[in-house]
């Protein structure tokens, strides 16, 4: 049974759910990147390295401990991955988040990508990637998506939401959003990235467009036409918050 869900949250979600082309189009080119290595295991690889880049202090002896233990069985095919992974009582995501170098933020990162190639036939990786029947999906939260939910938090009295636990515990549970859900929550990175302008030191983000971090964004169409409109979509982005 759905639970009675605030009307902010349904509000928000249906932004994101009507405007899922916009984001959709730069993370399977993003994605696509990534897989263009002629090898099975090399994209695997590289696609790892994307996620793990994203860090903004990667520790790099623990990401090379990581990779001195991957097996070749490890990288052909997605039940390979998991085999490796071992630990099935904390599932793939908790396995794969205690990973010397990998973490929370990180390993939901690396599965939204995967679940983005289960349900893109376009893009090629293992046939048989399956993160849509469990629960295996939660959302990377970073200091963008931590920004929203503290704006978010005065219109939703109860609720602590103030990391990565909390977010993905509401979210997951408390909302109970299925994983094709969880995936239409992740575009929060996108609109709140080129929403939030911020400066070194400040915990407090002004949110409001900001062009040049639209900008930044790789693969992100950058005519005139196209940023006019994710300018209008962002407004309207931020007043749904």
């Amino acid at each position: 049974m759905q639970p009675e869900r605030p009307t902010v949250i349904q509000d928000l979600f249906q932004f994101l759910h009507d405007h899922r082309s916009v984001n959709r189009r730069i993370q399977q080119a993003f994605i696509r990147e990534a897989l263009s290595p002629a090898s099975l295991q090399d994209r695997a690889v590289l696609l790892m390295h994307k996620a793990l880049n994203t860090q903004s202090r990667p520790k790099l002896d623990a990401i090379l401990e990581y990779r001195r233990s991957l097996t070749p069985a490890a990288l052909k095919s997605f039940r390979g991955f998991t085999a490796f992974l071992e630990d099935h009582q904390q599932g793939v995501f908790g396995a794969l988040a205690s990973q010397p170098g990998w973490g929370k933020k990180t390993a939901a990162l690396f599965l939204r990508n995967l679940a983005i190639i289960e349900v893109t036939p376009s893009l090629k990786l293992w046939r048989d990637i399956d993160l849509l029947t469990g629960n295996q999906l939660w959302l990377p939260v970073d200091a963008v998506i931590l920004a929203i939910f503290r704006k978010l938090e005065r219109r939703l009295p109860g609720w602590k939401l103030d990391n990565f636990r909390n977010i993905n515990a509401f979210l997951r549970d408390d909302m109970a959003y299925t994983p094709r859900e969880m995936m239409v929550w992740d575009d929060l990175w996108f609109w709140g990235f080129i929403t939030q302008r911020s400066t070194p030191g400040a915990v407090v983000r002004r949110h409001a467009w900001n062009e040049a971090k639209y900008w930044a964004i790789p693969h992100a169409p950058t005519d005139a036409a196209s940023i006019r409109r994710t300018r209008v979509l962002g407004e309207e982005f931020l007043r749904r918050l």
